[in-house]
């Protein structure tokens, strides 16, 4: 009894005394770090890119060709390593564009090969999602082929002597990517999924590459830069450390 009434007299002049045995479980708690490394592959499926500017297809509709598509639908793989709140990686994109006509009857094929190196930034990261921005570098090869029905008929040693019915043309072009996206992926774990979607542009330079074939030098092929507002999805796994 009189050991209390002690505590409340010198509780009068410094009250933190009456609470210094009683630790609060607010101080205690602090906040579970998330792993500083980790490193993953995973799969392009799909990226879709859209190009509003095509010169070649002002050449290609003169000549009764169909155009090239703006949109087109790209796959491929990536790998990322994170060193705390960057990620870098490379990733390899493959794109298939076909399109045809019926009069006069002709049909193009694009193939293209995609080289990325994005760099991530996590701005904001909780348990399951994280939001970042990127930047990186782009690069395409493209590998076009023109054809057209001639209506005639011929053995197969004639048509391999002239032919006239098929052309192949090739271009490259590249530019930096910028863009926002969302990860659901938990940092705090040490293995985990990742899905990722992310948003941006591809911005070439001023000036771009002509497009060449590999048989025969062209006077007045067009020079295109293909820039290019892109959706893409990643889905794959991650490994966390600390080391």
């Amino acid at each position: 009894m009189v050991r209390w009434l002690l505590i409340s007299l010198l509780s009068l002049f410094n009250p933190s005394l009456l609470f210094a045995q009683w630790p609060r479980e607010e101080q205690e708690k602090t906040e579970k770090p998330y792993y500083k490394r980790g490193l993953g592959p995973y799969l392009v499926a799909p990226s879709f890119t859209y190009t509003h500017t095509i010169n070649l297809n002002n050449f290609l509709a003169e000549n009764d060709y169909p155009t090239i598509p703006s949109g087109a639908f790209n796959i491929g793989f990536g790998f990322n390593w994170r060193f705390n709140r960057l990620e870098v990686g490379p990733q390899v994109l493959l794109g298939r564009q076909s399109n045809e006509s019926l009069n006069p009857q002709s049909k193009i094929i694009r193939r293209a090969v995609t080289a990325n190196l994005p760099l991530l930034y996590h701005l904001w990261i909780k348990e399951n999602y994280s939001l970042f921005g990127f930047v990186g570098f782009s690069g395409t090869e493209s590998s076009l082929i023109t054809s057209k029905n001639t209506g005639g008929m011929g053995t197969i040693g004639s048509i391999l002597q002239n032919p006239n019915t098929s052309v192949e043309l090739n271009h490259l072009s590249y530019g930096a990517i910028i863009g926002l996206g969302v990860a659901y992926q938990n940092l705090f774990k040490e293995d985990c999924a990742v899905v990722r979607l992310k948003v941006g542009f591809r911005v070439p330079p001023r000036e771009g590459f002509a497009w060449e074939s590999k048989y025969v030098s062209i006077l007045n092929s067009p020079i295109d830069t293909f820039p290019q507002f892109l959706i893409q999805l990643e889905i794959g796994g991650i490994t966390n450390f600390n080391k």
